[in-house]
């Protein structure tokens, strides 16, 4: 019933109104919070797609969403394997989701260069395209954590992104 109001009111609002993807990052709080890993990197890896689309590059809510990623999966890597206080295992990170969300940020910083190729040079302000290349750093080394565990072809692809 929950998904159900989120896709109204994705419906309604519209996929670029601020309310839309903060509820949808909510509810995939609320899951984290249960336990439910792949349910909230589900819905936070919608809202991020959509932030992309419909927002500019840098945005702070876009920065947020990718923020959001780097504490859920450092909890996650850190609590991997324990049980939680409320009686759940904490599943590991899988490769899949980690590049995943990379490969996002490495799009976002990208998109951050151009358009910031585009202002003039007396104008440019590279607050947000330093956060965002920090956030980016922090997934980087996230994913060297996870680096003894892959296969070649998982080393291959990580290298290939960087």
């Amino acid at each position: 019933m929950r998904m159900q109001a989120l896709v109204i009111r994705e419906r309604i609002l519209g996929p670029a109104h601020p309310d839309t993807s903060y509820y949808i990052r909510y509810r995939g709080a609320v899951y984290a919070d249960a336990g439910k890993f792949n349910r909230c990197v589900a819905l936070w890896n919608y809202a991020l797609d959509m932030q992309q689309t419909m927002l500019e590059p840098l945005n702070p809510m876009t920065q947020s969403s990718l923020f959001s990623f780097t504490e859920l999966f450092s909890f996650m890597m850190g609590e991997q394997g324990r049980t939680s206080t409320r009686g759940r295992r904490v599943h590991p990170v899988t490769f899949t989701d980690l590049v995943t969300v990379y490969m996002k940020s490495v799009r976002e910083v990208e998109a951050g260069v151009d358009m910031l190729d585009k202002i003039p040079a007396g104008e440019r302000d590279p607050t947000y395209l330093h956060r965002v290349l920090v956030i980016s750093l922090h997934l980087a080394c996230l994913l060297t954590k996870l680096l003894p565990e892959l296969t070649p072809d998982q080393r291959h692809i990580v290298h290939c992104i960087t």
